[in-house]
């Protein structure tokens, strides 16, 4: 199989089992949103919602609405499946929808969150959903972003399964300072993202049991999983976890 026809790797993910996808683990995401202050009365839009975990948890924890979006139909209608099987389609709501034009109002939204999404684009896509971001958020809304942070300038990253630019923090802040946004707070972590203990961290037990499962009768994915786990742990050197808290101001 070439790269060209392999599946990307968040349907792979998805449909293997691997719930949440966040750089430095769900540890680092649930710091940021304890300060958000969230409740029922907050609307809250997750861009790139992959299978609608963080979705549920929001809901499920605060009693906020929820509306989750994400380009791929194949993983919207996974997510709206796993809604439905946590119970959770009265508060949470999901549809295909492009980071670069979301379908919504302007100025619609308390809270935007955003994990692992940034990294993938290119400079310009970058700067557009930032300005998009802005766009469906209120005034002083709170934008939550978390990606790969690139921490070792003399080293390059190319790999198919990580189709990251180099952005180290000084490159990540000229962003958010070009854009409608003020840094409220930054955090930098480690890799969590696929290391054995990000993995039981954020998905346990019973959730790694599950992904081995999954992939229990299948050569191709077995060998795909093990790569996509070598080729993160041959990077945590070079590659870490950075998030944003930030306070739109357009």
């Amino acid at each position: 199989m070439t790269v060209e026809q392999q599946e990307m790797l968040p349907l792979f993910l998805a449909r293997i089992g691997k719930t949440i996808i966040r750089p430095g683990g769900m540890t680092m995401t649930n710091e940021l949103l304890e300060q958000c202050h969230l409740n029922e009365q907050t609307t809250i839009l997750e861009v790139a919602c992959n299978i609608g975990t963080t979705a549920i948890h929001l809901a499920k924890k605060y009693g906020s609405k929820v509306v989750a979006v994400d380009l791929n139909p194949q993983i919207v209608a996974m997510a709206q499946d796993n809604i439905g099987k946590h119970g959770a389609s009265n508060l949470v709501s999901v549809q295909q929808g492009d980071a670069l034009s979301l379908p919504f109002e302007d100025s619609r939204f308390d809270v935007l969150i955003n994990e692992a999404m940034l990294t993938a684009f290119t400079p310009e896509m970058r700067t557009q959903a930032l300005a998009e971001f802005s766009r469906v958020l209120k005034l002083g809304g709170v934008l939550v972003t978390h990606d790969l942070l690139h921490i070792e300038p003399q080293s390059t990253l190319t790999d198919n399964e990580i189709p990251a630019e180099q952005l180290d923090e000084k490159r990540w802040r000229s962003y958010y300072e070009a854009s409608p946004f003020e840094i409220m707070e930054m955090k930098t972590g480690d890799l969590r993202l696929f290391s054995f203990i990000g993995i039981l961290q954020d998905e346990g037990i019973a959730g790694l049991i599950r992904i081995l499962q999954n992939i229990e009768h299948n050569e191709e994915d077995q060998q795909r999983f093990i790569d996509v786990v070598q080729n993160f742990d041959d990077r945590r050197k070079i590659v870490g976890s950075i998030a944003f808290i930030s306070k739109n101001q357009k």
